[in-house]
């Protein structure tokens, strides 16, 4: 710690900012950046790595393992010098609402022990909310949970929950990469997740979409909060493609 900051071994901490010239935008889920990739002119549904106008946009799947493995495989391949991981959160802290954009100071792995490995800032302009995030090896699926969670971090004021980030960020420091991390709330503290998706999970985290919707036929009445997560995440998936849009502007008028 410094002058009051986290700080890693490269001296990039929450208050600094990231301008490589090098840049990979990694994302668990297609659909969280298929906005930001129709912008740039790729396939939505096209290869898991692609470079366009010197920016690599990645896919790696969901859960730790894959992201891990993934992420491994695209620094290898587009040997960047600034990973962006952007996607859904599940909102902890009562105060966050959904749809708040969260950009991450710090990650750790639940049941941890306090350790966590801090984040770069990359953002310029708000809004935006500081915050911590906190990564699971499964959906956190009820209100419950989520409570116990924020209670044992100390109840702070942002904390956001995913199963990747904390992945991500192993890898990242593994290769000595600075990274950060931008989250949109799509599920507020107080509620509960269909019960179709927190189902269909695999041991890893990994959601089996084809399990949820056979659940889901058998349950029609669920396909109305099904149908809610999937507006909240294209409306998550705009939002942080044009957060993305300004943030590699910006970036690109500082280089």
């Amino acid at each position: 710690m410094a002058d009051g900051r986290i700080v890693n071994e490269r001296g990039l901490g929450c208050s600094g900012r990231g301008h490589g010239r090098r840049r990979l935008i990694v994302s668990a889920l297609p659909e969280e950046q298929a906005p930001l990739r129709r912008r740039m002119g790729v396939g939505v549904r096209g290869k898991e790595l692609e470079e366009v106008n010197g920016v690599w946009l990645g896919v790696t799947g969901d859960g730790a393992l894959s992201a891990s493995r993934k992420l491994r495989e695209f620094i290898r391949r587009a040997q960047p010098d600034h990973i962006v991981a952007i996607g859904l959160g599940g909102g902890v802290s009562e105060a966050l609402p959904i749809g708040a954009l969260v950009e991450g100071c710090s990650v750790r792995l639940a049941g941890s022990q306090g350790r966590s490995s801090p984040l770069h800032r990359w953002l310029e302009n708000p809004p935006h909310i500081g915050g911590q995030l906190v990564s699971t090896p499964r959906i956190l699926g009820s209100a419950i949970e989520k409570a116990a969670l924020w209670h044992e971090l100390g109840r702070p004021a942002s904390v956001v929950v995913d199963l990747e980030s904390w992945a991500y960020a192993q890898v990242a420091q593994d290769a000595e990469i600075p990274m950060s991390v931008l989250k949109v709330v799509s599920d507020g503290a107080g509620e509960d997740l269909p019960f179709e998706v927190v189902a269909s999970s695999r041991p890893d985290g990994s959601i089996r979409r084809s399990s949820v919707v056979a659940r889901a036929l058998c349950n029609p009445s669920s396909w109305r909060h099904l149908s809610v997560l999937r507006r909240r995440l294209n409306m998550a998936a705009q939002r942080l493609a044009d957060v993305v849009q300004e943030a590699l502007l910006v970036s690109k008028s500082l280089e």
